[in-house]
């Protein structure tokens, strides 16, 4: 790593870093899922199953969804993959619990984590050069350098970084607040984020939409179809029994 003509030079021929930091990734959000599990009234040893459970279904989706995408070409590792196994991990343990309030609190929880998880494994993406950003020149300007050449570029994985820093310190702020709604603000800045800032990355480049953005809007719908199912059914239920 070096500072060339006011833009960083990394050196990425050999890198070792990204396994790592993907696997703290991981670990720090499942660990503050744990504590939150346990708070909210989980019994400790289901909180410690979903976070063990959740360590293989977000790792193993995350891949599988990387070489289904690729038609069988690829294996790596994908956000809303390990998104998917995050959630089928918490909705299995929960089922399997049989606690009627679990799955909705393991999956608050679990969402609550989502932007730390990803904000970490983007500094891992970052010192490994990949989903990186447009070719840019200009102030924080980063370059790789590859066995393949040399590439100047817009370090979008640290954007990506700092907005989901934000969005994690913003929901566990109003969560503590007891604030409603934190989940969901949470939930719908994470993809909105990650659908603006995917537009920035190289592999963004010739594209309408990428499946990354197509998967992000649908859960923004999803989320929003949920939201006002959920007001107009605690309205009818508030009219009845007024």
């Amino acid at each position: 790593m070096q500072q060339q003509y006011g833009m960083l030079t990394l050196d990425i021929r050999e890198t070792h870093v990204y396994p790592v930091l993907i696997l703290t990734a991981v670990a720090a959000g499942l660990l503050v899922q744990y504590f939150l599990n346990t708070r909210r009234g989980i019994r400790k040893n289901i909180a410690a199953i979903a976070a063990l459970a959740g360590i293989f279904f977000s790792l193993g989706g995350g891949i599988l969804l990387t070489y289904i995408t690729s038609k069988g070409q690829y294996f790596g590792l994908s956000s809303l993959g390990g998104l998917v196994g995050l959630y089928a991990a918490n909705a299995l343990v929960a089922a399997i619990a049989g606690y009627p309030c679990y799955p909705t609190i393991m999956a608050q929880n679990a969402t609550l984590v989502l932007p730390l998880m990803y904000g970490i494994s983007k500094i891992g993406c970052f010192c490994a050069g990949c989903c990186r950003g447009i070719g840019y020149h200009g102030f924080g300007a980063v370059t790789y350098l590859e066995k393949t050449g040399r590439f100047t570029v817009l370090p979008v994985q640290l954007l990506e970084t700092l907005s989901f820093s934000g969005i994690f310190a913003l929901g566990m702020f109003w969560y503590h607040k007891k604030k409603k709604g934190a989940v969901h603000v949470v939930f719908i800045g994470c993809m909105a984020v990650k659908c603006i800032l995917d537009f920035l990355r190289e592999s963004h480049v010739g594209l309408i939409l990428s499946q990354t953005q197509i998967f992000c809007l649908f859960l923004l719908a999803a989320d929003g179809i949920w939201l006002v199912w959920k007001c107009r059914f605690q309205r009818s239920k508030a009219s009845g029994t007024s």
